[in-house]
C-alpha cells in the first residue's frame, strides 16, 4: 500500500522505527526484525526508481529540452516538495497531452511536459502565455501582428502610435502547479543538470517523420537519414519535417534620426520593406544589402575570429540610401534597418555603390519589383520611404517622427503658430495706424476755419 501511494517518506519512518528497536535486542529478535525489513528495502527501491520502462525512455541528466539545444525549453507545468518520482510519473500517465517528465529527488521537483500542460489562452490561436498577453492592435496601420503580436507594442509605440490591448486571458494549471510556457512541445534532449533526470514518452517526436503506414515508418527508419528524399510520397507516405525551435524576436528600437519631420523620409513603417505586384500581393523589392558597412560604405573589421559580430547602426544604413540619391536622385526609394540593412531601388543590384568593389560590403538582391511601398510583419525591422518627389511622395510634417515621444507634434504646433504670430503683429500695427489717423482728423476739425474776403464771397455767390 505504501508503494502504491508512492510515499518514500513513510517508508523511511517505518525503517527507522525497526532499526531503533534492533539496538539492544537479543540476536534471534534482531534476525526476525531484519527479515521484516527486507520487503521495505525492496519497496523503497521500487518507489524511487522509474517503474514503466516500456513507456518512458531515460533521456539523460537534466531538465528536458527540445531539439533546439539546451536553451530550447519545453512547455511544462511543475511543482516542488509535493511529489515523489512515482507520483510525478503517474501525473504524466494521467495527463492526455504529456510527452514526458523530469524529476529531481533532492528538491522533489516534478515537471510535466507537453502541449497545453502550462495552460491555454482565451484566444486559441496563441499557444504561449507571452503571446496571449501580447495580443492587441496599433493605431498605425503599418504595424500588423501576423501570427502573434510579440514585440509589436514596442514597435507601435516607437512610431509614436497608440497600442490597444486585446485583453486576452491565460488559464494556467490548477494548484499547486506552476507553469513555464513555451512553444516547443516535444522532448529531444536534456540540459545536463545532475540534480534532474529526464524521461521521454514519445521518443521520435523531435525528428522528421514519414507517416501513412507501417511500411512508410519502417522504410524511413531504416534509411536513418531523416531526409525528405527517403520518405516515399509516391506510395502514399507523408513527410513531416522535424519541429523547429521558435526564434525570439527582438523589436526594433525607436527611430534615432527623426525621420518624418526631416524633409527627407516619410514616417517609418513597422516591418521589413516590401513591394506590391500587379495583383496586390506583397513581394520582395530590388535592393542591395549588408550588415558590415560603415557610414562611408567601407567594410568594417567585424565577423572574423576575435572580432565583434557584424551589425550596422541606423545612421550607417541611412547613409547607404543617401549616397545612392546623391549619385542619382531617386536611385534609393526606401531603406530598412534591423539585423540587416537593405537599400531599395531600381538598379541597385547592378549599379549600386560598392556592389562591384573587390572588398565589397554591399551585396545584390535582385527582384522584379523596384519600389518599396509596404512592409511585412517582422518586428525586428522598420522601413523608411524617401520623400521629396521620389515616386511621387511629398514630405509632410503630418508624418510624425518615429520614436520621438511626440516631439514632432510639438514641432508641428510651433510651425502652425508662426502664421498666427505674424498676423497678430500686423493687426497691432494697423491698429496703431488707424488710431494715429483718427487723432489727426480730430485735430484738424478742431482748428477754426479762416474768414473769406468779400470778393471771394461774391464769387461763391455767383457760382451758386
Amino acid at each position: 500500500q505504501i508503494a502504491h501511494v508512492g510515499s518514500t517518506h513513510r517508508i523511511i519512518i517505518v525503517i527507522r522505527f525497526y532499526l531503533r528497536t534492533l539496538v539492544g535486542s537479543p540476536v534471534p529478535r534482531r534476525l526476525a526484525m531484519m527479515q521484516r525489513l527486507r520487503p521495505f528495502f525492496l519497496v523503497g527501491t521500487i518507489v524511487t526508481a522509474q517503474t514503466n520502462t516500456d513507456k518512458y525512455e531515460y533521456v539523460g541528466h537534466g531538465a528536458c529540452r527540445g531539439n533546439g539545444g539546451t536553451t530550447d525549453k519545453v512547455n511544462s507545468k511543475y511543482v516542488r516538495g509535493e511529489h515523489s518520482e512515482y507520483e510525478c510519473e503517474t501525473e504524466c500517465d494521467d495527463t492526455p497531452t504529456c510527452v514526458g517528465f523530469a524529476y529531481s529527488e533532492g528538491e522533489q521537483h516534478c515537471a510535466i511536459y507537453g502541449p497545453e500542460v502550462a495552460g491555454w489562452c482565451s484566444d486559441e490561436t496563441q499557444n504561449t502565455y507571452e503571446k496571449c498577453l501580447a495580443l492587441g492592435s496599433c493605431s498605425d496601420s503599418s504595424v500588423e501582428c501576423g501570427s502573434n503580436c510579440l514585440g509589436m507594442q514596442a514597435v507601435c509605440e516607437s512610431l509614436g502610435a497608440t497600442w490597444t490591448s486585446a485583453h486576452a486571458e491565460w488559464n494556467g494549471p490548477a494548484d499547486p502547479w506552476s507553469f513555464d510556457s513555451h512553444a516547443t512541445t516535444h522532448i529531444h534532449g536534456s540540459n545536463g543538470n545532475a540534480d534532474f533526470s529526464c524521461y521521454d514518452a514519445i521518443v521520435n517526436d523531435g525528428v522528421a517523420q514519414c507517416t501513412g503506414s507501417t511500411a512508410c515508418e519502417e522504410d524511413f527508419a531504416a534509411a536513418d537519414s531523416y531526409e525528405e528524399a527517403d520518405c516515399d510520397v509516391s506510395s502514399g507516405c507523408t513527410y513531416v519535417p522535424a519541429p523547429e525551435m521558435e526564434r525570439v524576436v527582438i523589436p526594433h528600437a525607436p527611430d534615432e534620426l527623426g525621420h518624418g519631420s526631416d524633409g527627407k523620409y516619410m514616417r517609418g513603417m513597422g516591418g521589413a520593406c516590401r513591394g506590391t505586384d500587379g495583383d496586390g500581393n506583397e513581394v520582395g523589392v530590388n535592393s542591395k544589402y549588408s550588415n558590415s558597412c560603415d557610414i562611408n560604405g567601407r567594410r568594417k573589421e567585424c565577423g572574423d575570429t576575435g572580432q565583434e559580430a557584424c551589425l550596422m547602426t541606423q545612421e550607417e544604413c541611412e547613409a547607404g540610401c543617401a549616397a545612392e540619391n546623391a549619385r542619382q536622385f531617386g536611385a534609393c526609394n526606401a531603406y530598412h534597418h534591423g539585423p540587416w540593412c537593405s537599400i531599395f531601388g531600381p538598379d541597385l543590384h547592378e549599379h549600386g555603390i560598392g556592389i562591384n568593389e573587390t572588398d565589397a560590403c554591399w551585396f545584390p538582391n535582385p527582384y522584379a519589383a523596384t519600389v518599396a511601398d509596404t512592409t511585412n510583419t517582422n518586428a525586428e525591422y522598420i522601413c523608411w520611404r524617401v520623400c521629396g518627389g521620389v515616386e511621387g511622395r511629398e514630405c509632410s510634417l503630418d508624418h510624425a517622427a518615429a520614436g520621438d515621444g511626440g516631439s514632432s507634434n510639438k514641432s508641428k504646433k510651433k510651425v502652425d503658430r508662426v502664421p498666427t504670430i505674424v498676423l497678430s503683429v500686423i493687426a497691432v500695427i494697423l491698429l496703431f495706424v488707424c488710431v494715429a489717423l483718427a487723432v489727426t482728423v480730430m485735430r484738424a476739425r478742431a482748428v477754426k476755419e479762416p474768414e473769406l474776403a468779400d470778393s471771394d464771397k461774391g464769387v461763391l455767390k455767383e457760382m451758386a
